[in-house]
């Protein structure tokens, strides 16, 4: 359905869009978190690579939509026990959408809403 980034880095949503175009996906939905909490690690340079060097049509991270939200939509909009959430890395996302408030996309707080 998506692909939430953990980290707010400038190049990764671009490398994930190049992949998912590799691979036959170009419209699979990209979000990242708003902030990159990891700002002071050394740039990403495999992320820079891809994004840079392969097909895809996301033009900058600011172009995706926030990971907890874009969460709160998805699951707002499935029935309950349908969506399988697969995580890699940092759980931040996760958690973050965990502690989410009631918002436009659901009345639930965010452990009601998972």
């Amino acid at each position: 359905m998506a692909i939430m980034s953990v980290t707010g880095k400038e190049y990764t949503p671009g490398a994930i869009d190049a992949i998912n175009t590799y691979y036959g996906r170009p419209d699979l939905t990209i979000a990242a978190p708003v902030a990159d909490v990891w700002a002071t690690v050394p740039p990403d340079r495999y992320a820079e690579h891809l994004a840079t060097r392969f097909p895809h049509d996301l033009k900058s991270k600011k172009d995706v939509p926030q990971a907890v939200q874009l969460y709160r939509k998805i699951l707002s909009k499935q029935p309950d026990n349908s969506v399988t959430i697969i995580t890699v890395g940092y759980l931040r996302n996760v958690q973050n959408l965990l502690n989410s408030s009631p918002d436009k996309h659901s009345k639930l707080q965010g452990v009601e809403l998972v």
